[in-house]
This record gives structure tokens, C-alpha cells and sequence, in this order.
């Protein structure tokens, strides 16, 4: 019947609160009232932890209660009637820290419904308020820590160069500012929560002002890891250029692990007269460390204004087995990491040739305007793709590319 029983080295008050663990995380309470106002030496009462599939009768447990009702017979820490305490057992312990009392409140957030035990002051029985059963006892899955982060800055042209006009951060999003090879102003973008899963929540904010350059770039490669059912990641970027500003946004690698869901999205909004470099490499699992994706989900989205006209779109869908959909001849035919690569200037037209005897076999240029130039590499993995991509980035970034690239 009972699982387990375990006791504590501490002294509990009059109400105690026993939880009910079961390794799925489910769980309900057992509250023990003790009506006297005067306790004084309160003896450990034990806590219970009961197998939901043997839980089906309340008087399965509480014999084990009433055989030890005389530990809260003598004594008492004071007047502690209607005090609510709570002790985490030896089970619990990975999932509330060491044991140490925990407010209610927290309590009922992690262990669901409640089964009130009242014990009368003379009597040795106890009074069940509500049936403990499998039926009632309601499986509460703890809710995973999300991050949530939030870049907003704003660059604008000075007598010395770009600088920085205004800054807002928050959350799991820093932004660093390196000291520039030129006059534009570079800034690093910095991921505190280690990567994206199921559920968090990034966003990155960035206007330009008239005649002024920013290089927005990352410490590192950006990971999408394994989500939930049913939650994904969000990631938005919403770039705003004004007149005769430039932009480059050269972020590392995103790199999707074995059952990720990730929502990427690029806006870039531009004057007439401004201009922009975009990068966007993506990586489908390291290769070198044996990883694959045959199940995940990445949507993404590229979304290009000019004078508030739509200048180019493009998007990209994976779900399911990623691996399978890349292995397919006219989608990647075996390649594990791609590159979109976005060039708007009015020089594009003369990048093209250049462009073209950088590119290996799996990569291709084009001009669909008469100032935006499309770029995409195909690559077996992220060594590669690096190899073919950072001549480009250098040949277009003038040698300026930042040194997060390098390292």
C-alpha cells in the first residue's frame, strides 16, 4: 500500500503539509491539523509517498497516520494552530533543493489539489474531507523556465562616426559594444540563456539613423535545442534603416539539435537610399559530433521594404525529419548546412561576377533588382559552409568582418 515513508530530522509545526510524489512529477497534499494552541515538543510526523495506482483507498494510509497521532500529542512550539509549513521529502529533494520549509503558496503550484486531515484534540481518529483517490489526484506538470529577452537600440551619425543613441535590454539578450575598425558602430549581440528551446521568447529591435552604419553580429553560434510538445522558440529581428544609413547583420551560425522548434524571422525596413548586408547561416546538426535532426521544426521568414514596397521575400520549412527532406535532390541533395545571403547597394550589379568565382559548386548568385543581389551556399557541414562564406563576408564587408567570425 504505502510506497514509501520517509522522516525528517526536524522539528514540524502543528500543520504540516506531507507530500505525495510520484516520479511523473504528479502529486496532492496531505494536511495534518492539530486544533491546540499550546504544542510543545512536536515530533517528526512521517511523510507519505504513495504510488498513484495504490492510492486508490484513504484508509490504505491512514492507519500509518493514526498510528502515529500521539507525535502530536505533547508539547508544541507556541501557539502555531493555522500555520502552514511544509516540508519537501528526501524525493523531492532535485526538484525543491535541500529540504526547507516552502511558503503555501508555492506549494499548491507544484503539487496541485489538497486532502484535508483534521485530527481532534482527544480522539485518535481522523476525518478525511476529501477522498484520496487516483480519480482526484490531478497530475500537475511543473512549468519549465522560459527566457525572454529584448534588445531595442538605436545608432545615429556624429561629427566622429556612428554611435549609439539609445540602448534597452532585458532578460536573457545583451548587447556589447567592441571597439570598431571603423566608423561605424559594431555591436555584439549575447544569448545569456545558452541557446533557444520550446517556448522563449527573443527579440532584437535596431534602427539606424540617417547616414549612419551599424554591424550587428553574435558571440557565437545561436542553438536551437529540443523543445516540448507543443512549444516553440521565437526568434524576431526588425531591422529600420533610414536615409543613406547602412546596415549589416551578420549573425553566426543557428544551429538545430534533435527535436528543436524554432521560429526565426527577419524584417528590414528601408529609406530609399539605404543599404544593407544580411547573412543568415544555418547548420542541421554538427556533422563532426555524429548529430543528426530527424525530428524538429524550423520555419523561417525573410521579409525585405523599401519605402514601405515589398522588396523581397523569402522562407524556408522543415518538420518532421529534416534529415530526410535535406537528402532529397532538389532541396539540399545531402547537405547538412545553408547560408541565405542578401546584398541591397547600388553597386550589386558589380558584385555579381566577382560573387560568382568565389562560389563553389553547391551555391549560386543572382540579381533580381537592380540593386539586391541573392546569395545561397549549400555545404555537407559548418566547416565548409565557413570556408566558402568567409571570403564572401570579407570581400563585401571590405576586410571589416567582426572578430567574433574570426575566433
Amino acid at each position: 500500500m504505502l510506497a514509501s515513508m520517509r522522516f525528517f530530522p526536524y522539528p514540524v509545526p502543528a500543520t504540516f503539509v506531507a507530500p505525495v510524489w510520484r516520479p511523473v512529477r504528479a502529486a496532492l497534499r496531505l494536511v495534518v491539523t492539530h486544533p491546540s494552541e499550546n504544542i510543545r515538543s512536536v515530533r517528526p510526523l512521517q511523510c507519505f509517498c504513495i504510488a498513484g495506482s495504490e492510492a486508490t483507498k484513504a484508509g490504505a494510509f491512514s492507519a500509518h497516520i493514526l498510528n502515529n497521532a500521539q507525535n502530536l500529542r505533547s508539547g508544541g512550539l507556541g501557539a502555531l494552530k493555522n500555520e502552514q509549513f511544509i516540508f519537501p521529502s528526501a524525493e523531492c529533494a532535485g526538484f525543491c533543493g535541500a529540504p526547507r520549509p516552502l511558503c503555501r503558496k508555492k506549494w499548491q503550484q507544484i503539487c496541485g489539489t489538497a486532502a484535508v486531515v483534521t485530527l481532534p484534540p482527544e480522539e485518535t481518529s481522523i476525518t478525511l474531507t476529501t477522498d484520496i483517490s487516483q480519480q482526484t489526484a490531478q497530475e500537475v506538470q511543473p512549468a519549465q523556465p522560459r527566457a525572454r529577452g529584448r534588445i531595442k537600440l538605436s545608432v545615429k551619425q556624429t561629427t566622429r562616426g556612428s554611435a549609439l543613441r539609445g540602448l534597452r535590454q532585458s532578460g536573457s539578450f545583451r548587447c556589447l559594444f567592441p571597439r570598431p575598425k571603423i566608423t561605424g558602430l559594431e555591436a555584439v549581440l549575447v544569448n545569456t540563456a545558452g541557446g533557444i528551446t520550446g517556448g522563449d521568447d527573443m527579440r532584437i529591435a535596431a534602427e539606424v539613423g540617417a547616414g549612419a552604419s551599424l554591424t550587428l553580429t553574435t558571440q557565437t553560434s545561436e542553438r536551437a535545442y529540443r523543445a516540448q510538445p507543443g512549444e516553440t522558440g521565437q526568434l524576431q529581428t526588425k531591422l529600420t534603416v533610414a536615409e543613406g544609413g547602412h546596415v549589416n547583420w551578420l549573425p553566426q551560425e543557428t544551429i538545430l539539435f534533435q527535436g528543436c522548434a524554432l521560429s526565426r524571422r527577419l524584417d528590414l525596413d528601408l529609406a530609399p537610399d539605404a543599404t544593407a548586408l544580411l547573412v543568415e547561416p544555418l547548420v542541421f546538426g554538427r556533422l563532426a559530433m555524429g548529430e543528426t535532426v530527424t525530428q524538429g521544426l524550423f520555419h523561417d521568414r525573410i521579409l525585405l521594404r523599401r519605402n514601405g514596397q515589398e522588396l523581397y521575400r523569402d522562407a524556408l520549412r522543415f518538420e518532421g525529419d529534416m534529415q530526410a527532406q535535406l537528402d532529397r535532390p532538389h532541396v539540399a541533395a545531402g547537405a547538412r548546412a545553408l547560408v541565405s545571403l542578401i546584398y541591397v547597394a547600388p553597386d550589386a550589379a558589380g558584385q555579381l561576377s566577382p560573387l560568382r568565382a568565389m562560389l563553389p559548386d553547391q551555391a549560386g548568385a543572382s540579381l533580381i533588382g537592380a540593386d539586391l543581389l541573392v546569395l545561397r551556399i549549400l555545404a555537407a557541414d559548418a566547416h565548409d559552409l565557413r570556408q566558402s562564406l568567409l571570403p564572401v563576408l570579407n570581400h563585401l564587408t571590405h576586410n571589416t568582418l567582426p572578430r567574433c567570425w574570426m575566433i
